[in-house]
């Protein structure tokens, strides 16, 4: 079968669904609901949809680099839309601990993996961050900040990537640790 000739179209929705997770980097349970309506036929492929999924209640770890333990919380919630190989996403939101971030913009995937993505961060206080972060154990982190940025780029070539940041600070302290710096001197 041609996958070029496969035709449906429809709605799917989920409310309340409790997922087990147990990945090598995400460990517990999540909730989630989602609304989707699709539509693909032999020209053309349609996609909308509202989501949220809540990590609450889960590990999230990324070797000694992150670590997010139960109880903290992180939510995702966006809208998506799309046609052919290009997502546009509004409404994003990422809440984290005590930060709440939103982000808008667009992914490709064909014929490069690229996107385009916009973000927020209001200000938000930092002091206690150094639990997410245990390769860094002398890591103490104060003060707060707000951030406004934009990612532009391949999403498998990160060096060819931009990023452009602009970020504002309040009492900020951290150290300057060791590994942060080149092995010739600061």
């Amino acid at each position: 079968m041609d996958p070029k000739s496969f035709i449906a179209e429809g709605t799917a929705s989920g409310k309340s669904l409790s997922l087990g997770l147990n990945h090598n980097f995400l460990r517990g349970n999540a909730k989630s609901n989602f609304d989707i309506t699709f539509k693909k036929n032999a020209s053309l492929f349609e996609i909308e949809s509202d989501f949220d999924i809540d990590l609450k209640e889960a590990l999230v770890v990324n070797k000694d680099l992150f670590r997010k333990v139960k109880d903290v919380p992180l939510a995702l919630r966006a809208h998506i839309s799309g046609k052919e190989h290009i997502f546009e996403i509004t409404k994003g939101q990422i809440d984290f601990n005590n930060l709440k971030s939103t982000f808008s913009g667009n992914v490709a995937y064909e014929p490069q993996k690229t996107a385009q993505i916009q973000f927020e961060i209001p200000l938000v206080n930092i002091s206690g961050w150094e639990q997410f972060f245990p390769q860094y154990p002398t890591f103490i982190a104060l003060g707060s900040l707000e951030a406004i940025g934009n990612f532009a780029g391949a999403l498998d070539n990160l060096k060819n990537s931009r990023l452009d940041l602009k970020m504002k600070a309040q009492d900020l302290r951290f150290p300057i640790l060791k590994e942060w710096t080149s092995k010739k001197g600061f």
